[in-house]
């Protein structure tokens, strides 16, 4: 009876220890499981977020790129706008400064004493009004001495220098005043600005 129960104590044993054993295999079988799984969606959540960051970041530079390419043509149209308006003010200071009466005399006589109909029927003459009473006599008696015909003056406020003539009776002009040489000027010099800023 003693050898029984002992048998069966120790059949118990055994297979409480094998239950245990199975028990502990399966858990530590399901941690490893667990933990290879923990640490394959780590990975695979590394890779996603080193691909975002590097997405992210290639964004980032071409945000970038684009706000320095921006920045420049900005600065190169504020450049441009700035040289023309510089160019403009200094053209019509010269101008200004080279249209004295006995300049404007000259260019008048030049370019008007061998048209036949300026010879017969006058020359008119448009000046700025800011010319001097001083000034509008000396053309006058500069182009007296060429022109059989005293010119016609009008005195005009649209320009500032220079002058515009034509020949008595004719609406056409031919304009040297402030306004269009300055025009002129700087629609051949603009464009060469322009080419030499937008140069890589």
């Amino acid at each position: 009876m003693g050898m029984e129960l002992q048998g069966l104590i120790d059949r118990i044993n055994a297979e409480g220890l094998e239950k245990a054993e199975a028990t502990k295999a399966a858990l530590i079988e399901a941690a490893q499981a667990e933990a290879k799984s923990i640490v394959e969606k780590a990975k695979t959540e590394s890779e996603e977020m080193m691909k975002n960051a590097v997405s992210e970041n290639e964004k980032l530079e071409q945000r970038a790129k684009s706000a320095v390419q921006q920045a420049a043509r900005d600065i190169i149209l504020g450049l441009r706008a700035e040289i023309t308006k510089r160019l403009q003010n200094v053209v019509k200071h010269s101008i200004d400064e080279a249209m004295t009466p006995t300049m404007m005399a000259q260019l008048v006589t030049t370019l008007m004493a061998n048209d036949q109909a300026a010879t017969k029927s006058g020359v008119e003459l448009d000046l700025s009004k800011t010319i001097s009473d001083a000034d509008v006599k000396a053309i006058l008696a500069a182009l007296s001495k060429t022109f059989e015909t005293q010119p016609q003056i009008t005195l005009r406020n649209d320009f500032a220098a220079g002058f515009k003539v034509g020949v008595s009776g004719s609406d056409l002009r031919l304009d040297l005043s402030d306004e269009a040489i300055t025009a002129i000027v700087c629609g051949y010099v603009g464009p060469k600005v322009a080419a030499i800023l937008e140069q890589k």
